[in-house]
């Protein structure tokens, strides 16, 4: 198996269950790899037609990335007239949108190699004079959809730190997040229905800024980082911000990405927040915060 087989294995055993249940993927040989197309023929040949959704439904069950999976759940349809039937019913049971809505999904939450200035506006003419609840819950699909997409990504990713396509994640995610947001503070009368939250959503108060405040708060009480679990740090960030309080694994949020690497000169955005949260430290008279976001700022322009 070569080096690219091998993890795209890895991959594939993080999204898919395998072993000897009935609905899992078998167990494969030395030579051969858990793939989209291991997924495929165990669905199109092992199964009987009965046995097919509830396989579909312990798949999705029991994976980590449920969004990823539906997302290639949608690639194995076969030509089986019957077949195509069950999996396009079970695709909308799950998603509660139709064929046409998943489509769209697979081009602009998967795809990040597409403008996104292109994308954005794809996206807006479509929802254009859809009900804002539906627009609303499609949106929040696809951000949850890019987020699980990122850390499929990142299984294989040799150079987190340094990858354009980590980057393009991060991009996305962010500008998607701020976009929902401000749709969200049009319609304040639906807005607890849909995220269970309270208050006005302000669109300039993205994750990757309170993530930053959090960092020169912690810096400012001398908390030591390398004595720290990554993972405990997101939780309590998670805690107060009330951010992707739904996400069990916490590995799989944007708060736990953004914490991992906190000042990344590669990110022109960043000089863009960190003035934009210093304007908060300085009216608190933290002016030592200050003068440390202002030695960052420095060190990007240099």
């Amino acid at each position: 198996m070569n080096p690219q087989s091998i993890k795209y294995n890895k991959q594939y055993r993080e999204l898919l269950s395998v072993g000897n249940n009935i609905y899992d993927i078998p167990e494969p040989t030395t030579s051969s790899l858990i793939s989209k197309h291991a997924l495929k023929y165990h669905f199109t040949n092992n199964l009987t037609m009965d046995e097919k959704e509830p396989f579909l439904d312990y798949q999705l069950d029991n994976s980590p990335l449920p969004k990823v999976f539906i997302m290639e759940v949608q690639s194995i349809r076969s030509s089986d007239s019957e077949e195509r039937i069950i999996v396009d019913n079970w695709l909308e049971k799950v998603t509660t949108f139709s064929r046409l809505y998943r489509e769209k999904a697979n081009r602009w939450f998967v795809d990040v190699r597409i403008d996104f200035a292109k994308r954005m506006d794809e996206i807006d003419m479509f929802i254009n004079g859809k009900p804002v609840k539906k627009a609303l819950g499609y949106l929040d699909f696809g951000l949850q959809s890019l987020k699980e997409h990122y850390s499929f990504h990142e299984l294989i990713c040799e150079y987190p730190n340094t990858c354009s396509t980590n980057r393009s994640y991060e991009e996305l995610i962010d500008k998607l997040e701020s976009k929902i947001n401000i749709l969200k503070s049009k319609y304040p009368e639906i807005k607890e229905e849909l995220a269970g939250e309270k208050g006005t959503n302000n669109p300039e108060f993205t994750t990757a800024r309170q993530i930053l405040a959090f960092h020169y708060m912690f810096e400012y009480m001398n908390l030591n980082r390398s004595y720290i679990n990554k993972t405990d740090v997101a939780r309590f960030i998670q805690f107060l911000t009330g951010k992707e309080a739904n996400n069990s694994k916490i590995e799989n949020t944007t708060i736990y990405k953004k914490w991992k690497k906190i000042l990344n000169k590669e990110d022109k955005q960043q000089v863009q927040d960190l003035e934009y949260i210093k304007q908060y430290f300085s009216k608190l008279q933290l002016f030592e915060i200050v003068k440390m976001i202002d030695n960052d700022i420095d060190s990007y322009k240099s």
